[in-house]
This record gives structure tokens, C-alpha cells and sequence, in this order.
């Protein structure tokens, strides 16, 4: 009880100290000050509170932002190895390519050279192996049209040369002349696989070489698709990268 009256004389005293002046009458001075530090406080408090809120949603827009960062260069990493495993198998491709040409030409004039009959059926079968493996490296599921090289009629000439550059210049309606016309393009490999099968199946189909103007002419026309074909394969691998 005596605590309790200490406590309200104590409120009271303060009460009169802080809004009662000398003379007994408000003290708006005291007032004045105590309303100001009030919004002072209340606005240091709220200044605070705000503060808090704008540092952690720039906290938060940064963390957004790194993990937007690396998520992205993550991506870029990623795409740059795939670029980069594309572009090692096309260039692995090319040189397979190159290496199993470079075979069927040598194991064909060794079987053209060759007297031994053994050697030449060993080098025959080998031949033959050498121009499988080239032609799955063109395989394809395209649709083989009527507009293809007319292998039996240029092989039935005796300069097969000299005929197919013929049809090349006079009837370029011709299927052949098409389909040479298509392997020769400089610009683009679409289209070319069916083709170049077909220049490859017909190497194993004259695997006897008995004629060797027609096999000479072929190999010719099959070095020039070839090469414009690896060309154009090698500067899409440089794109790649």
C-alpha cells in the first residue's frame, strides 16, 4: 500500500514537473519539447523499420541477381563444351573421311598392280571393307529418287570423261548431270548424302576393275565430292567453336 502511494506521488510529481510551470499553469514549452522527441523517436523507430525492409529486399535483388549470374554463365559453360564436343566429332569425322578415301584409292591401284592372285584377293577384300566404312560415313535415310547418275550408261562409254562432262554442258536436264551439279555445290552439303552413296556403292559394284577408264573417271568425280564436301563440313566445325 505504502509502495502503491509512493509510486502515484512519484507520477504525480513528475506530472507537475514536466506540464505544470512555477505559476501553475501549463508548461507548453515542456509540451512542445516532449511532442518532438515522441515524433522524433517514432520517426528514428519507422526510419529504422525501413531501413531494415529496403537492406534486406536489396539483399534479396542481390542474391536474385547472382544466381541469375551464374545460372547464365553456367548455360554459356555448358553450350561452349557441347560447341565444342560437336565440333571435335565433325573435325574427328573429316579426318576419318580422309584417311579411309586415301585407303580405297591405294588398296584400288594395288589390286590394279598386283600379280599375285592371293595378294590380289586379300587386297580385294580389304577394298571392299575400305569402301563400306566409307559409305556408312554418308549413310542416309532419304528417299532415292528416279534422279540419280546413270552409272550403266556412263559406264558403257569408252571415255567416260569425256562423256560426262558431255551431259554436264549439253543436258543439264539430265540425271546425271543433276546429280553431279548437286555434289559440286560449293555452298551446301544438304541433299548430297544419297549421291554420294551411290558414288561409293558403284566402287564396289566395278570391284573388278576390268575397267579402268570408267573406275578412273569415277575416283575422279568422287575426289572432287569429297573434298568440296569435307570443305564445307570443316567450315561449319570452325563456326561451331
Amino acid at each position: 500500500m505504502i509502495i502503491n502511494l509512493l509510486d502515484i506521488t512519484l507520477i504525480t510529481d513528475l506530472i507537475n514537473f514536466l506540464f505544470i510551470n512555477e505559476h501553475n499553469k501549463l508548461n507548453w514549452t515542456s509540451i512542445s519539447l516532449i511532442i518532438s522527441g515522441s515524433f522524433l523517436l517514432i520517426s528514428f523507430f519507422a526510419n529504422r523499420k525501413r531501413e531494415k525492409y529496403f537492406f534486406e529486399e536489396a539483399a534479396s535483388t542481390e542474391k536474385k541477381l547472382l544466381e541469375q549470374s551464374l545460372e547464365l554463365q553456367q548455360k554459356i559453360s555448358d553450350e561452349k563444351i557441347h560447341a565444342d564436343i560437336i565440333s571435335q566429332a565433325r573435325i574427328k569425322w573429316i579426318q576419318d573421311v580422309r584417311e579411309t578415301t586415301s585407303n580405297v584409292f591405294s588398296l584400288y591401284y594395288q589390286c590394279c598392280t598386283v600379280e599375285d592372285k592371293n595378294l590380289r584377293t586379300e587386297l580385294s577384300g580389304k577394298y571392299s571393307a575400305e569402301v563400306l566404312k566409307l559409305r556408312l560415313f554418308f549413310a542416309t535415310l532419304e528417299y532415292q529418287d528416279e534422279e540419280n547418275i546413270n552409272f550403266n550408261q556412263i559406264s558403257s562409254h569408252d571415255e567416260p570423261d569425256k562423256y560426262l562432262k558431255d551431259i554436264q554442258t549439253n543436258y543439264p536436264d539430265d540425271p546425271s548431270s543433276k546429280a553431279l551439279k548437286l555434289l559440286k555445290n560449293l555452298d551446301s552439303n544438304e541433299g548430297k548424302n544419297i549421291y554420294m552413296v551411290e558414288l561409293i556403292n558403284e566402287l564396289e559394284r566395278n570391284r573388278s576393275f576390268t575397267n579402268q577408264n570408267y573406275m578412273s573417271s569415277l575416283f575422279s568425280e568422287l575426289v572432287v565430292a569429297v573434298s568440296i564436301y569435307l570443305k564445307i563440313d570443316w567450315e561449319k566445325s570452325k563456326k561451331i567453336i
